[in-house]
């Protein structure tokens, strides 16, 4: 039995770049995927290893994505890990919100997700066995005032992710979601490492949580794990 095989989106930095580094020192073939204007910031990961493979990949190019796929699976054989990480939000009132942002939002948070999770699938269903983790967010899970739409968004992951779990399970494919509050990342606009962050999740410890996941039985499936900073005021729907 060959290495297993992880698939990472919106890996070039932040949370998806930690899961990468992390992933790889667990022993995977890593597969960072990342959109055009973002694939430079992985040029350094290019000869760092056979098991560290960067690729562009727009997530919102249904080709684009099966193409990708059908790549890594000729390549690496098989296909364990599918990390759905990439995503955007905009935080405005809902008469504020342009129809752009709204495409955007959902294009990447929602379709992306879909059109990499199906093209995985027949290659999971082959071996009886997978792992897709999606990375949604706290806000899945509760509602406020200026997300509107990045809410929605969420929570249209959140059940996307439910239906594919029961869809999936007779295959030996396990499908969850991460759902984390406030981090320290660039997510938005921000800066990772800004004052006033030191408190927030921090990406690394994301990354070992992720990283022991995977490593559970496979008879177990976490549907959906909620965590949040102690300093995060928040309550839950």
């Amino acid at each position: 039995m060959g290495e297993q095989t992880a698939i990472v989106t919106g890996a070039s930095r932040g949370l998806g770049r930690a899961i990468c580094e992390r992933l790889f020192a667990e022993g995977y073939a890593v597969y960072a995927l990342a959109g055009s204007a973002q694939v430079h910031e992985l040029n350094e990961w290019s000869h760092q290893s056979p098991r560290m493979v960067t690729m562009q990949c727009d997530v919102r190019d249904e080709q684009q994505v099966s193409s990708v796929i059908a790549q890594i699976a000729e390549q690496a054989g098989r296909v364990d890990v599918l990390i759905n990480n990439a995503g955007v939000g905009y935080f405005e009132s809902l008469e504020n919100y342009t129809s752009e942002q709204f495409r955007q939002m959902f294009d990447v948070n929602v379709y992306g997700l879909f059109l990499m999770s199906k093209y995985v699938l027949s290659h999971m269903k082959a071996a009886r066995s997978g792992i897709v983790l999606n990375i949604a967010s706290d806000v899945s899970r509760r509602t406020f005032p200026g997300g509107s739409l990045y809410v929605a968004s969420k929570y249209a992951v959140q059940g996307l992710s439910g239906c594919l779990a029961q869809e999936v399970r007779e295959f030996g494919i396990r499908v969850g979601t991460l759902n984390p509050g406030m981090i320290d990342t660039y997510f938005a606009g921000s800066e990772q490492g800004a004052p006033g962050k030191e408190q927030f999740l921090q990406v690394d410890a994301l990354a070992d949580l992720i990283a022991y996941l995977l490593r559970a039985p496979k008879s177990i499936n976490f549907d959906e794990i909620v965590l949040h900073p102690l300093v995060q005021d928040y309550s839950l729907s």
